[in-house]
């Protein structure tokens, strides 16, 4: 079992894009107040990430600590909501891009690209998750802001858009296909299986009260 491990800092200008804006419907009155909150986490948010060799795939894991955790709890507690929805978008941005540069990382050690992440519906006993200090309490990973991944090994590079054309929440406001600036569809393998939709991540739900 070989396991490495990875820490990434992000730059504010790796996350204020055109397309977080526009993903995550800011109005460019906001983008001041949301750059600041960029700026200011960027500089103290420290991504940790593992990947775990499993011959022909890997198990990631990724995750903003528990800090982030806390820090999202100061925010919502002190009232202000868009301080608070910032916090959260910025987050997922901070995941998001560090699944790229996890993906780069093992090319440049291995020769090899992550192909189509997999996020584990039911959480097993994963040596990455230790790697990380991720655990699983009443059917959430914690810290919050932590994602547990397969991904087969492939010798061509996917486009970024495949974290949403894997996922089965298709009516997310959030969902987005880098490469066609269009929602990413739903494979039809998966639309079977699509019972209930929830069209915000956990943090905004909580946010905006829909638990």
């Amino acid at each position: 079992m070989c396991i490495k491990c990875y820490e990434f800092i992000m730059e504010a200008q790796e996350l204020l894009t055109q397309n977080f804006w526009e993903r995550y419907h800011f109005e460019e009155k906001d983008w001041e107040l949301a750059g600041a909150a960029a700026r200011f986490l960027s500089g103290m948010v420290k991504v940790r990430a593992a990947v775990e060799n499993r011959g022909d795939h890997a198990v990631c894991a990724v995750t903003l600590g528990g800090g982030y955790d806390e820090l999202e709890d100061v925010v919502e507690r002190s009232g202000n909501l868009f301080l608070a929805y910032c916090v959260e978008c910025l987050g997922m941005e901070f995941l998001e891009q560090a699944y790229e540069r996890l993906n780069q990382a093992v090319h440049d050690e291995q020769g090899k690209w992550l192909g189509n992440y997999h996020f584990l519906e039911e959480m097993q006993e994963e040596p990455v998750c230790d790697a990380c200090g991720i655990t699983m309490k009443k059917g959430m990973l914690h810290p919050l802001k932590s994602v547990v991944y397969r991904a087969q090994y492939q010798q061509e590079r996917t486009g970024s858009g495949h974290v949403c054309g894997s996922c089965e929440h298709i009516s997310c406001p959030f969902r987005k296909s880098s490469e066609t600036g269009e929602k990413a569809a739903l494979p039809e393998r998966q639309r079977e299986r699509v019972k209930e939709l929830f069209p915000y991540s956990y943090g905004v739900s909580h946010l905006m009260g829909d638990r």
